[in-house]
């Protein structure tokens, strides 16, 4: 199903523009500008998830005196 949406000349030379550089139609470049967006977001939200450096410390000497890494190994250890 197609439909028509309404955008600013502007905006359609640009997106023609990005359209024949990729070797896109019209369709496929807001598609792919979209499917970028998505990715974008889910990496960027996947980044803020992951602790700093400053926060793996702060764990690792806190967790006990050996650290998260000693901790981690006798755990595993014991898994066996």
């Amino acid at each position: 199903m197609q439909t028509t949406i309404k955008i600013s000349p502007a905006v359609r030379e640009r997106l023609g523009a990005y359209a024949a550089a990729h070797g896109l139609t019209l369709g496929q470049a807001v598609d792919a500008l979209l499917n970028d967006d998505e990715q974008r977001r889910f990496w960027a939200n996947v980044k803020r998830q992951i602790p700093d450096d400053d926060y793996r410390r702060e764990a690792n000497a806190s967790v006990e005196p050996g650290g998260v890494e000693d901790y981690m190994v006798r755990f595993e250890e014991g898994a066996r």
